[in-house]
């Protein structure tokens, strides 16, 4: 049978990696590489790393300093002598034949890649909810599901799919940018293919980690700044006509990270509202879009606060908005 190299970056998850780590160790295709790129924890996560690594020779270790998730799965892919590769966040965990599925649809549907569904799981483990396909499992053109990301409608999560290890050896992940990463891949993974095969089963198990570093206010600040780095970048894979969508999809990821700067003073928040809204290259986007079609109501009234500058009121919406989903939080717990 053919060797399937399953690829986990490691950073500060000692919570959650031996959840993850038994969830690929018993997969009922055994025939697995496991690398593990350690990216600079400070936790026990080497420790809990060195243990598995000892019981099982299919998983190998690689300690590195901390450079972000792209690099370590950059190195992961370097690293990576399977058949097939797949991606795995060190938060999260697979269903038991998760691989042997993925494996099964690619061998049957003659296809280079698979992309999987998943169930969203919060830190108590009470599953509330999944992104479900609207279809049965089907095979689909690589051209609608490049749109269907840019217009927000299905995520680019790299952990979704089963990829032929020939196919991606020579695409990097953009290691400047440590949000969106998974977009630009997509793209350039696409732009090589012609259809790709959607499973509708839920194999994956995507964990809701409330304590992720994505939610510091500090980091946030530099993912809004990777935006526009992320700009310069995708339109090297799409047409012109993809570029509106694009700066539709950005649009709503701005105003999404800008909704969790809450630990900052207000001070501090508003500097941040004016460097994007008051920035050209900002303006240049929120203009440049058709909002009616692409940009929900919601975001569509936070965009002409913000570009009127009435900053106090764009705020206290972001404010109201994350009262909404503490309330939703608390009823999925009762």
């Amino acid at each position: 049978m053919e060797r399937v190299s399953i690829i986990i970056p490691i950073y500060n998850t000692s919570r959650y990696l031996s959840k993850c780590l038994d969830s690929v160790i018993n997969q009922t295709y055994p025939f697995l590489e496991i690398i593990c790129i350690n990216d600079g924890s400070t936790d026990n996560s080497t420790e809990i790393l060195n243990k598995y690594a000892r019981d099982d020779n299919r998983i190998s270790v690689i300690n590195i300093e901390n450079k972000g998730v792209s690099n370590a799965r950059n190195i992961g892919i370097k690293e990576a002598k399977g058949r097939y590769i797949a991606f795995l966040d060190s938060d999260d965990y697979l269903e038991q034949n998760c691989i042997e599925i993925l494996v099964s649809d690619i061998r049957q549907y003659g296809v280079d890649v698979v992309r999987g569904n998943y169930n969203i799981v919060n830190n108590k483990e009470i599953r509330i909810g999944e992104n479900n396909f609207d279809n049965k499992s089907e095979i689909c053109s690589s051209k609608l599901i490049k749109d269907e990301i840019l217009k927000g409608e299905k995520n680019a999560f790299v952990w979704l799919l089963l990829c032929k290890t020939e196919l991606i050896k020579n695409i990097k992940f953009n290691n400047k940018l440590s949000l969106m990463e998974d977009v630009i891949f997509y793209m350039e993974l696409l732009n090589k293919i012609d259809k790709i095969f959607l499973e509708r089963k839920c194999l994956y198990n995507y964990v809701i980690n409330f304590n992720s570093i994505t939610r510091d206010s500090e980091r946030i600040e530099k993912n809004i700044k990777e935006v526009q780095i992320f700009n310069k970048e995708i339109k090297r894979y799409i047409n012109n006509e993809e570029k509106i969508i694009a700066n539709s999809c950005n649009t709503n990821y701005i105003i999404q990270l800008l909704s969790n700067i809450k630990n900052h003073k207000y001070r501090k928040r508003k500097e941040i509202y004016q460097d994007v809204f008051e920035s050209e290259e900002y303006r240049e986007i929120f203009k440049n879009i058709d909002k009616k079609k692409y940009v929900k109501k919601y975001v569509r009234l936070l965009l002409n606060f913000g570009m009127k500058k009435m900053y106090l009121i764009l705020d206290a919406m972001f404010k109201i908005k994350r009262s909404i989903f503490r309330i939703k939080r608390f009823c999925c717990k009762i």
